[in-house]
Parts: C-alpha cells; structure tokens; sequence
C-alpha cells in the first residue's frame, strides 16, 4: 500500500491514487475469491461485495496514512478488515456485503467530510 500509494499521488490526486490501488489490491486477491467456494451468480455477488470492500477500505487507509504517514496504520485496519471477517462462524457472503456496505459508506463520509485532502495533490499540500 504504502510504495504503490506513494509513487501513485506522485502523479494523481490521492483519491484517484486510492481508487486505483483498491483495484489492484481487489484483483490481487482474484484467486482468492475464485478459489471461495462459491458458484455461479453467488460467486458474482462475493466478487463484487469484496471489490466494493477493497475499493471502499482502500480510500479509507489513503486517507489515514496520507494523515499519519504511518504504514502500521494502514496495516492494522488491513488486519482488522480480516479479522473481524473471519471471527464468526456464519456464511461470509451476507457478512462480506453489510460490510462492503459499511466501508462505502464510510469512504463516502471520508470523502465528502475531507474532500480537499483528497482531490488535492500531495505535492500542492506541502
């Protein structure tokens, strides 16, 4: 997160930056998701409940570490996103889409809250 992100806001705005690691960051994990268990249109709905998670937490972590600088802040929400998907013994598809929703909706907030730290260049903040 942290080389990919650094040398991306050399370039884009850290919100664009953001959205373009999320992306990676959700291909990355491709094999994964195929490899889940699920089929057919329920392998559909997990693939894009963890592309919205990834996108939506990827904002999140930007906008944490472009405050910091700190990538063990970014590390621990990392952590903290797979734990807590992991801590109950229940199907994950309903508990990874509630979730993908909830980090939307907090990026969003992000966003909309803290909208000139993220359309503005790193470079033009100094």
């Amino acid at each position: 997160m942290g080389y990919a992100l650094n040398n991306l806001q050399k370039k884009y705005i850290p919100l664009t930056a953001s959205l373009i690691v999320g992306v990676i960051w959700g291909l990355w994990h491709l094999p994964l998701m195929i490899l889940s268990g699920y089929t057919g249109l329920e392998l559909v709905y997990y693939i894009i409940a963890f592309m919205v998670a990834v996108i939506s937490l990827s904002i999140i972590i930007s906008f944490f570490y472009n405050k910091s600088k700190n990538i063990v802040i970014a590390m621990w929400i990392h952590f903290w996103f797979n734990f807590l998907l992991r801590i109950v013994e229940i199907d994950i598809l309903p508990l990874l889409i509630y979730t993908s929703v909830g980090y939307m909706i907090s990026a969003i907030l992000i966003v909309f809250l803290h909208n000139k730290e993220l359309l503005m260049n790193v470079q033009e903040k100094k």
